[in-house]
């Protein structure tokens, strides 16, 4: 009986931390690392070396930013979200003012599917494929 008392907490504790990992996985699929954007930003764009050594700096300053706004806002979502907004335009601009006028309009088209995709609720994961979709096939 004893054991059982020792057990059942356990349990519980091990049940949480994988539920708590599985949701992290979970949203793994929607947060890319520098390489990973920059390295898809140079399939899309086809970028010169020279452009991605200068759009890999502007990456790495938004990644800084970003984590930042995390810290500051903790779970105030709303706020990060804001703050996060703001941000955007500039780190799009900076990144525009890398590319040629070819490569500007593909990444003006990314950034509008990107924000259809934000505004109908389905999001890509990083292969640029859509996320699945919690649905029973029947």
């Amino acid at each position: 009986m004893r054991f059982l008392s020792f057990l059942a907490p356990v349990l519980v504790v091990c049940s949480l931390s994988m539920v708590s990992a599985q949701q992290d996985q979970g949203n793994h699929h929607q947060k890319m690392s520098v390489e990973e954007r920059v390295n898809q930003l140079k399939t899309e764009l086809g970028l010169s070396a020279d452009q991605v050594t200068k759009i890999t700096a502007i990456v790495e300053d938004q990644h800084s930013q970003m984590q930042a706004l995390h810290e500051k806002y903790g779970k105030d979502r709303e706020g990060m979200r804001q703050a996060m907004g703001a941000l955007r335009p500039t780190f799009e601009s900076e990144i525009s003012a890398v590319l040629t006028a070819p490569q500007q309009k593909k990444f003006e088209a990314i950034i509008a599917q990107h924000e259809k995709e934000k505004s109908s609720g389905t999001q890509s994961n990083t292969q640029g494929k859509p996320a699945p979709q919690n649905s029973k096939v029947k």
